[in-house]
């Protein structure tokens, strides 16, 4: 593992989608110097900026896709176009790769997993207990990160649709979370 330093700012707001943007683009450069420097045979990422780049340098590479983005024609024709392979998370989107040209023998599933013994097995019930949450309401959790493009925003609106329900958020900064707390302080939204 090489610890590669890179651009990490984000603005709260309408800037924080240009901010991704700009980080993203000087963060893609420099990965793809600090791989170029390692190997020059196969490399593996999620990051289409990335690809994109290594590509260009016809290296050979495992793509991981999350999601199937039909405006990305461009990225696309390039990855089609290489040797490189495709993992993908859902049978689902294999499908969509299928479906917009890409070969099965280029493509292999390996679903999103999770350690189990990670978690404690307890019941619901007994969750509920030790939290001190009633049984009887609706638990609506969201966990992850709370920039602005994320769209918690819009599962924290849906809290009317809701009212007998608790709203659990976990994740973010201080300062995120904060900002939340003062748009939503009417509502019984607990930030963790």
């Amino acid at each position: 593992f090489v610890r590669v330093p890179a651009a990490d700012f984000y603005f709260w707001g309408p800037l924080d989608r240009i901010s991704f943007l700009i980080k993203s683009r000087l963060s893609a450069r420099t990965l793809v110097r600090h791989a170029l420097s390692y190997s020059k045979y196969l490399a593996y990422s999620r990051d289409e900026s990335v690809i994109s780049l290594l590509l260009s340098k016809k290296i050979n590479c495992i793509y991981e896709a999350h999601k199937f983005y039909p405006k990305r024609k461009l990225f696309y024709s390039k990855l089609k176009k290489s040797l490189s392979k495709i993992v993908v998370i859902t049978e689902g989107l294999k499908r969509e790769f299928l479906k917009n040209g890409f070969t099965a023998n280029r493509i292999l599933v390996v679903p999103d997993g999770v350690d189990l013994s990670e978690f404690p097995e307890i019941s619901k019930e007994e969750a509920r207990k030790k939290l001190s949450f009633s049984s009887d309401l609706p638990i609506i959790l969201y966990a992850g990160q709370l920039f602005e493009w994320k769209g918690v925003e819009i599962l924290l609106d849906a809290k009317t649709f809701v009212p007998k329900s608790r709203f659990i958020v976990v994740g973010g900064s201080e300062s995120q979370q904060e900002h939340l707390k003062k748009i939503y302080q009417h509502e019984k939204i607990i930030f963790v």
